[in-house]
Order: C-alpha cells, then structure tokens, then sequence
C-alpha cells in the first residue's frame, strides 16, 4: 500500500497519477479537503506524530510513503523520516 502526504500541488499530481493509474492508495492532508476526484484514494486527514504513523503505516501495509506535503512542513518531514528508517 501507499500513503501520500499532500495538500500541495505536487501532493495533487502524484495522486492523480496513482488514481489514474488504478493504485489503491491513501491520502493524507492536514485538512480535510475534497477528494472526491479520487476514486482509487482512501483520503485522511489531520496531524499524525510518529507513533499514530507508524501505526498506521503498519496497520495498514504501507510500503511506500511519498512525502509531497509544503516544503515548511518540518515536524511532519520530520516524522516521515522518522517512521521510513
């Protein structure tokens, strides 16, 4: 499974690109934002700290975690790191 974190333009491409391609996938934004265009996306929404995260990704087999989120983004850049080592 993939997560991607989002809510940027760049967050938008790549799960429009995994949407299209028929990827199952969850979307994680800060906000809860509409997703409705992405059919082939689970959206979630709201601050994970590392252990929510690592729980998560391990609950739900996430082998691949593309960090796509604001660039000031730093406690959650932080913790993306944190939970890939």
């Amino acid at each position: 499974m993939i997560i991607v974190f989002g809510g940027t333009t760049e967050g938008k491409k790549v799960a429009s690109l995994l949407n299209k391609a028929g990827k199952k996938f969850f979307y994680s934004t800060k906000r809860d934002i509409p997703c409705d265009d992405l059919e082939n996306a689970e959206h979630i929404h709201g601050v994970l700290d590392v252990e929510s995260m690592h729980s998560f990704c391990k609950e739900n087999g996430v082998k691949l975690i593309v960090d796509a989120a604001h660039p000031f983004a730093e406690m959650l850049h932080d913790t993306i790191a944190t939970v890939s080592d």
